[in-house]
């Protein structure tokens, strides 16, 4: 019908089908030079500076086919869009999860189980980002309500944290934060310990949606209340998460950002391949590459070696078990395993879905995780959609959505790491769709940030 209403003009049909070629090749270019990039980054130097870590080199050649299609078959179901959160955390795992993961299982002896569970969840994935589904959640408050009630819970947060540790005991300075969050950790809140970390989700929650509805002001002094938890507590990671969300909103905006992203991430890879013999190269390497990719995959095959040797945890160390079974151990799971992994009782060892799952109940475990993340992501997605916030969600779901696929359990990010709060938080959003503009400048108020009213059928 359009081509016959446009008679003299390309159909709009076939530029959206060469559009969608070209960035299908692109993406299986940026695959093919991503898993060649890590490759040889892998080979030549992960695994002779960091043999003593784990990092084997056992080349088998059977495995390259396998590993080479598997990924360029999933990256052409692979459709990123930064405004969706399913869609961009499966193509957030497929290249930065799936590729690794293959590097390892051709290159380093990787446990066939734990290629094949990481495929088996970019599938479920892949699913998930291509159900077209709205799910309408009426019940909610007031934007201006729901900003003073994150606003309250960040104060509340932060004077726990500064009552831990003093009113002038607090750090700036970035190179100290060990000594900081040491000095932290030596008071006890015990159950107020969850309000403190419900205050820290609250302030980055409350980043996010004063910029996303551009109210500066708001945003601003929620990212002076995460400034102050970094400086009474010495987690870095509040600093980097709050540049992150307005980082994120803001590029949200911008077209063919994550096409640019992608291309960023591969050509970074290989300066990474060609300066790693040099002093700022392996450090460099040593952090982004070995700590952020390939760590977490080989960590999988160490929860699932402790498991074989000790037996399963069956969640007694969480209140997901509900006590059915007793924990024996002395240390978290995670100190147990970095024990098993390095001798010291310093170390945890964080992992996502595949190896917490194994660790508990094996396969069964996994499958379990798998089920119920898929069920989780359904709903916020749902959720985000039907209110016209898609972006909002992406921006407050994909840090800890991740994390639970590659370097978290899963009830932990979602009763404390910001899943469950951000999940809370689009259920109870006004609205776009149905929200009147209010103020000036205000997102919600902007037709190009909301979704079209449909017309029942």
């Amino acid at each position: 019908m359009d081509a016959i209403r446009t008679a003299g003009r390309p159909p709009k049909l076939a530029i959206r089908d060469t559009d969608s070629f070209a960035k299908l090749v692109i993406r299986l270019a940026c695959a093919g030079l991503l898993f060649l990039s890590l490759s040889i980054i892998y080979t030549d130097y992960v695994s002779v500076l960091f043999a003593y870590y784990g990092f084997q080199y056992i080349f088998e050649p059977a495995r390259l086919p396998l590993a080479i299609g598997a990924i360029l078959v999933l990256t052409a179901f692979v459709a990123p869009r930064i405004g969706d959160v399913n869609a961009l955390l499966v193509t957030l795992c497929h290249f930065f999860f799936l590729i690794p993961t293959a590097v390892m299982f051709v290159y380093g002896g990787l446990y066939s189980s734990i290629f094949l569970w990481t495929v088996v969840i970019l599938l479920a994935l892949i699913g998930l980002s291509r159900t077209d589904i709205s799910i309408n959640f009426r019940a909610s408050i007031s934007l201006t309500a729901l900003e003073l009630c994150l606003f309250a819970l960040a104060l509340a947060g932060l004077a726990l944290a500064i009552s831990s540790v003093g009113l002038f005991s607090l750090s700036f300075n970035i190179f100290e934060v060990y000594d900081q969050r040491a000095l932290a950790n030596e008071a006890d809140l015990g159950i107020f310990g969850y309000i403190q970390q419900l205050g820290v989700q609250a302030s980055l929650l409350l980043i996010a949606v004063a910029f996303f509805n551009r109210q500066y002001a708001m945003a601003v002094g929620g990212f002076a209340i995460a400034i102050l938890f970094f400086a009474y507590t010495g987690h870095k990671s509040f600093l980097f998460w709050s540049l992150f969300l307005v980082a994120f909103i803001y590029l949200g905006r911008l077209k063919n950002k994550f096409s640019i992203f992608v291309i960023s991430a591969t050509v970074f890879t290989w300066i990474m391949v060609l300066i790693m013999d040099t002093s700022i190269g392996s450090d460099l390497n040593s952090f982004l590459t070995r700590r952020t990719l390939f760590t977490p995959v080989l960590l999988n095959q160490y929860y699932i070696m402790f498991a074989d040797q000790f037996g399963f945890l069956s969640w007694s160390y969480s209140k997901v078990g509900l006590g059915f079974f007793e924990y024996t151990d002395t240390v978290s799971p995670t100190q147990a395993v970095g024990h098993y992994l390095t001798g010291s009782d310093t170390n945890s060892a964080n992992t996502g879905m595949i190896g917490f799952g194994f660790i508990n109940a094996g396969h069964f475990g996994v499958a379990a995780y798998l089920i119920t993340f898929f069920g989780i992501m359904l709903l916020g997605g749902g959720v985000a959609k039907a209110k016209g916030i898609e972006l909002l969600g992406a921006a407050i779901m994909i840090r800890a959505a991740y994390s639970a696929v590659t370097t978290s359990d899963l009830p932990a990010i979602f009763l404390s790491g910001g899943l469950g709060y951000a999940l809370i938080l689009l259920l109870v959003y006004p609205s776009v769709t149905a929200t009147a503009p209010s103020k000036k400048g205000s997102l919600a108020a902007t037709p190009d940030n909301r979704l079209p009213i449909r017309s029942p059928a």
